[in-house]
């Protein structure tokens, strides 16, 4: 996410940044198991409908990897807005400004992304989670 920042770019379009699919500017399907795959240390991210020309949101699912805050490392901060919704087992948000708040499935949140903030896995496994990520530096709708 800093990286996309810092270019000032989507972060979906670090995975897909060429595409030219006639439908792009209307519509997109990811199909079950297709979406755009990354990792990192914290995440496994799957990132859904990567393909669409003129997004202002991210929607990725994420499969919270870190156990602990010390694991986590420095909490990540981004422009705009987040919303997650827990699909599986539980997690730790953790917000720089506010605290910690337990969530577990079926739970949702809604922040400010610009807050620094973590998501730890306080589950059995490795819990996973909707995240839609806003924002008003893309292009227009």
């Amino acid at each position: 996410m800093k990286l996309a920042g810092g270019f000032g770019i989507d972060v979906a379009d670090l995975f897909h940044p060429d595409l030219t699919d006639a439908n792009s500017n209307s519509w997109t399907l990811t199909r079950h198991g297709e979406g755009q795959r990354h990792e990192s240390d914290n995440y496994a991210f799957s990132y859904l409908c990567p393909d669409y020309n003129m997004r202002r949101m991210v929607p990725v699912i994420n499969t919270v990897k870190a156990r602990s805050l010390e694991q986590f490392g420095p909490l990540l901060a981004h422009p705009g807005q987040e919303f997650l919704y827990v699909l599986e087992d539980a997690i730790d948000l953790v917000l720089s400004d506010t605290g910690t708040f337990r969530l577990r499935a079926g739970d949702s949140f809604y922040f400010n992304s610009n807050i620094p903030h973590a998501l730890i896995s306080v589950g059995s496994g490795e819990a996973r989670v909707l995240s839609v990520i806003w924002s008003s530096a893309g292009p227009p709708p």
